[in-house]
């Protein structure tokens, strides 16, 4: 809980706490939470995925990991 931040709840929670404190912008935040309950539901209800929302993800969402990296550089940069 460094700069005050709360402890997260769950995996999603990690990307609203990073939004909180500056780390990623809301839109992205947003993005992230989505994709990590999507993460989720992959690792624990796989047999109830739809083939197509996967596809739909890597074709639209993977350029989020890039954002979110990019993001992640320049606060660490900021702050170090």
């Amino acid at each position: 809980a460094r700069r005050g931040a709360r402890s997260p709840q769950d995996y999603a929670d990690c990307m609203a706490i990073m939004t909180e404190i500056g780390v990623i912008d809301l839109d992205l935040g947003t993005r992230l939470m989505r994709m990590s309950r999507f993460r989720n539901l992959l690792v624990h209800l796989y047999a109830r995925v739809n083939d197509g929302e996967v596809h739909r993800v890597i074709r639209e969402d993977l350029g989020d990991l890039e954002r979110y990296l990019a993001s992640v550089g320049r606060y660490l940069k900021a702050e170090i």
